[in-house]
């Protein structure tokens, strides 16, 4: 790209890899990393602009346990780092931090149970403006605009997948959240209900409804 225009810069990458080990027989611990980057700017008069920029990092730990009788337990922690270009040359930051706990339960011959606890901690940030005066309305307005901020959000989670017939699945759910975000917050309550009805080979009606 950089042949037909010298003065534009373009850079990008997009990686993944996953390692597991099992402990024993019903023990597993995994790693997986993924993450992107992407960056494209012109370079005018010898002065580099930066058009676009915004890259993500992701690490996630996993235990997984094989129940007695069928189905798994996951303990999951994930570490993430977010960094996006914006106006004015600045960029925006955020650190993740995030727990997890997936159960996957077989009930009976027919019906699956799944559960989950979810959690999340986000801290926001922005580059202030450089080399200026921190008490220049203009440098005030500037900093405002992104300013730094910690979100957390908690959720738990169930719903079950019942076959009461050879062609039919039913799988009802509900879902709390709760989210805070500089001392705001708020309540979530999502019930759905997902059908699948198999009405000849390779033909299957999906119906889905929820909040």
């Amino acid at each position: 790209f950089s042949l037909l225009s010298p003065e534009i810069s373009l850079d990008y990458r997009d990686y993944q890899a996953r390692v597991t080990y099992d402990l024993d027989s019903k023990n597993r611990i995994g790693l997986f990393a993924f993450g992107a980057y992407d960056y494209l700017s012109e370079t005018t008069n010898d002065i580099e602009t930066v058009l676009f920029g915004a890259e993500f990092y992701r690490v996630d730990a996993r235990y997984d346990h094989r129940l007695s009788g069928g189905g798994n337990l996951r303990v999951a922690s994930t570490l993430g780092f977010d960094q996006t270009r914006v106006a004015d040359g600045r960029n925006t930051h955020n650190v993740l931090v995030a727990q997890r706990m997936e159960l996957n339960k077989p009930v009976g011959n027919d019906a699956v149970v799944r559960a989950g606890l979810d959690v999340q901690h986000d801290v926001y940030s922005a580059d202030e403006r450089r080399f200026a005066d921190p008490d220049d309305p203009d440098t005030e307005e500037f900093n405002s605009l992104f300013p730094p901020r910690t979100d957390g959000a908690i959720a738990t989670w169930v719903d079950a997948v019942w076959r009461p017939a050879p062609r039919l699945e039913v799988t009802p759910g509900l879902r709390l959240d709760a989210f805070a975000s500089n001392g705001a917050w708020a309540l979530s309550v999502d019930p759905r209900l997902a059908v699948v009805v198999d009405v000849a080979p390779g033909v299957r009606l999906l119906h889905a409804l929820g909040m």
